[in-house]
């Protein structure tokens, strides 16, 4: 069953569930497009969700709901509903019940028959309860009241409806955990993060300190090496700051995303014409095998920052007199971006985590490049607001390959 522990409280509506960026909008239009009304209740009898149909068959508005409870909406059933006596003292109870199953209809209003099916839904740490409402009134009108709950068309309808919000309790599963992890994942990059920049600035502080004790006394060819250790401190710091300021605005929603028709064969080679100095100084050569007519929806400036970082990386881990090589394709629905160096390649320990915030860390390039660890990060979260993906091949000692994937224009 669904595991709602971390659902939101009940001052949000159905329509502002913190699901991922992905999906969200997914899940929420299948919650509102079946034809159930759906509310979740904990043991306190405190709301963690409702759907917009629960709302409309009870003739709710979200103020209804917000800052209430089950034993609020109770009440408020009894008082517009005709309900057995029997059955309208066991509804406060059922909050409570861990194991109880209800299924009854009951006369809402005037003219309307609601169907009501509620049964627990176990998590780790808690038990919540499901109410489910449903519509019957054209059925109740042309049968009695138990054809209403036995007929074998009733148990198909339900059987299929159970089936429907299976399926959603699935995916709402897989959002938690996926939020949980990420969570998780970004409290620890944030104390690796304070880690990194604690660094370069007691090397500044160090320097800047020698300098001002000794500076009459120190040769000028010493004078110049502490100044080349401070410049590289200085850009290695630059460069942590600008790719920790660039990865929170992502992941924040601050980016403005802006898509349009994109060549990616044309911005690929502006890509490469922008690092045409680091090229020739490591003298690699690079081989484009790209189609040209290679058309998405995207935003130009996150896909020329993508395939900057990762011809940036290729350089960086590529020997001298190397050699990159470009290609791209239609397959399966999709553009298929190859980015392929022959440089050092990665080990086991180093492919497990480079694109997990919770290991960020660098690896010097192959003449002693420095970098600050979020490349691949910003690249796998620009390519993720495109729904395309990222993947990669690689060997040490043998180069690497990365695969982007972006969806076709439909």
């Amino acid at each position: 069953m669904q595991n709602i522990d971390e659902f939101p409280n009940n001052s949000r509506s159905s329509e502002q569930m913190p699901l991922p960026q992905n999906n969200a909008r997914f899940l929420q239009k299948i919650l509102n497009s079946i034809d159930l009304g759906l509310i979740i209740s904990d043991n306190n009898g405190d709301f963690v969700y409702w759907n917009n149909n629960a709302l409309e068959l009870l003739e709710l508005a979200v103020n209804d709901l917000s800052n209430k409870n089950i034993f609020d909406l109770i009440e408020y059933i009894k008082s517009t509903s005709e309900l057995e006596v029997s059955l309208s003292s066991s509804l406060t109870a059922l909050v409570y019940a861990e194991d109880k199953v209800l299924n009854t209809v009951f006369k809402f209003g005037n003219t309307k028959q609601l169907a009501l099916r509620t049964y627990p839904l176990s998590s780790a740490q808690n038990i919540y309860r499901q109410w489910i409402f449903w519509d019957i009134t054209t059925k109740y009108e042309t049968g009695s009241f138990s054809e209403i709950l036995t007929t074998e068309d009733e148990i198909q309808l339900y059987k299929q409806k159970a089936a429907t919000l299976a399926e959603i309790n699935s995916q709402l599963e897989k959002s938690v955990d996926k939020l949980t992890k990420e969570k998780n994942e970004r409290e620890i990059l944030l104390s690796i993060i304070a880690h990194d920049l604690k660094s370069p600035f007691q090397g500044l502080l160090g320097t800047f300190s020698a300098l001002n004790t000794c500076f009459d006394e120190l040769p000028k060819e010493e004078i110049k090496t502490y100044m080349t250790y401070s410049q590289a401190s200085v850009k290695r710091l630059y460069s942590l700051v600008d790719g920790l300021l660039e990865w929170s605005r992502l992941i924040l929603g601050q980016v403005k995303f802006n898509q349009t028709q994109c060549n990616l064969h044309f911005t690929m080679l502006s890509v490469v014409n922008q690092l045409k100095i680091q090229l020739e100084e490591k003298q690699i050569s690079v081989i484009d095998l790209m189609e040209e007519k290679l058309e998405t929806l995207a935003d130009e400036n996150m896909v020329t920052s993508i395939f900057r970082n990762l011809i940036s990386n290729a350089i960086k881990y590529s020997k001298r007199n190397g050699k990159i090589t470009l290609s791209g394709e239609v397959k399966n629905g999709f553009i298929v971006i190859s980015i392929k160096d022959d440089g050092i390649g990665m080990g086991e320990d180093v492919k497990e985590s480079i694109f997990k915030p919770s290991r960020h860390s660098s690896t010097r390039g192959t003449e002693e490049e420095e970098g600050s660890g979020f490349g691949l990060l910003l690249c796998k979260e620009m390519i993720e607001w495109h729904n395309g993906s990222i993947t990669f091949e690689s060997e040490p000692g043998k180069g690497t390959t990365f695969k982007l994937n972006f969806p076709l224009i439909s």
